[in-house]
């Protein structure tokens, strides 16, 4: 799985903020211990302002004790097996490895000559290397080792977006000043010709079968679907709902998922490629990251305040369940999968 943030005051706007990491203690009997022996899957939950990281009883819909970054984790990504969350931190830029077991943070991976612009992370399905979105690069980091190995330049500005086939043998890296999404060959670590014809591209997220992307526009209210057997791009499929920020897909592959800064998340038929009614999760607020529950149920999208929250929202029937609070400013969010 993946996830990536984008800050506030870029394209389609979220925040960052700095540091090195540090691991949390949990003592035996603690709340922290306590809530990690759950058996539900867990929601983690990047509030970049609060340098935190909240984690989310997906069954009781109720966040436990808060994980310390020292830092601000931007995005997630989770090993094949579920049981480590990697956490991307910004300046000095690292990835923090959480047990989702245990809720504790170990020690972090530099990542060697980071700036302050990382954005986006994934984990191959191998589990053994991560990629990171830093500029107008893409930075392998071997998981085992803990090297950074050597950056893969592209040729414009990436604001996080980034995802990898189900095979893990093509990253997709969106270049969103150049209005293209780049394959780039993961044996090889080579950018391919870049899928163009996108205005302001921002999030991408792939369907299950690895068939088709959807990628969000971060300019104004459109989501592209592209066919990637032929690397074509549709028409953009509106959504109604002011600027579109993130996407996810249901575990079902039948249904994109697209969250807004006004406040809404919007369901596209994947087949079809038409948008149904706009849900509305906040008022007033900007919706950021969707975690989608395994079953497929329910999705728990972040509102990116202050005093930030996730509301679950009820896929059947479109409603929204009671907000849970997290930290200030949240906004990547994940739910690995076992």
């Amino acid at each position: 799985m993946f996830s990536f943030g984008l800050r506030r005051g870029s394209a389609a706007s979220l925040a960052v903020a700095s540091v090195v990491v540090s691991a949390p203690f949990a003592i035996a009997g603690s709340p922290a211990q306590a809530f990690a022996a759950s058996t539900t899957p867990i929601a983690y939950v990047a509030n970049s302002d609060s340098t935190t990281v909240s984690p989310i009883d997906t069954s009781t819909k109720t966040a436990g004790p808060d994980i310390n970054m020292a830092g601000a984790p931007v995005a997630f990504a989770s090993s094949p097996d579920g049981n480590t969350v990697y956490s991307l931190v910004v300046s000095p830029g690292s990835i923090v490895p959480i047990n989702s077991n245990t809720e504790r943070a170990g020690i972090p991976i530099t990542i060697s000559g980071a700036s302050s612009q990382l954005d986006g992370l994934v984990v191959t399905p191998d589990g053994k290397t991560a990629y990171v979105t830093e500029g107008t690069s893409v930075i392998p980091v071997d998981l085992q080792t803990g090297v950074t190995g050597t950056p893969i330049a592209l040729n414009q500005n990436v604001f996080g977006g980034i995802a990898i086939s189900a095979d893990g043998q093509t990253l997709y890296v969106v270049e969103t000043n150049a209005g293209a999404i780049v394959p780039i060959d993961v044996a090889t670590n080579t950018p391919e010709t870049p899928i163009a014809g996108m205005e302001f591209p921002g999030d991408i997220a792939i369907t299950p079968n690895g068939q088709t992307a959807f990628v969000t526009d971060g300019n104004n209210d459109l989501v592209y679907r592209i066919d990637l057997l032929n690397d074509s791009v549709s028409t953009p499929i509106t959504t109604s709902s002011r600027v579109a920020v993130h996407v996810a897909i249901t575990p079902d592959g039948n249904t994109a998922l697209v969250s807004s800064s006004g406040g809404y998340v919007t369901p596209i038929n994947i087949a079809t490629g038409v948008a149904g009614t706009p849900i509305q999760v906040a008022v007033g607020q900007q919706c950021g990251g969707i975690a989608i529950s395994p079953d497929g149920t329910t999705a728990f999208v972040t509102v990116d305040a202050a005093s930030g929250y996730v509301v679950p929202v009820d896929l059947a029937s479109g409603t929204n369940g009671t907000p849970i609070p997290v930290g200030a400013y949240p906004d990547a969010i994940i739910i690995p999968t076992y």
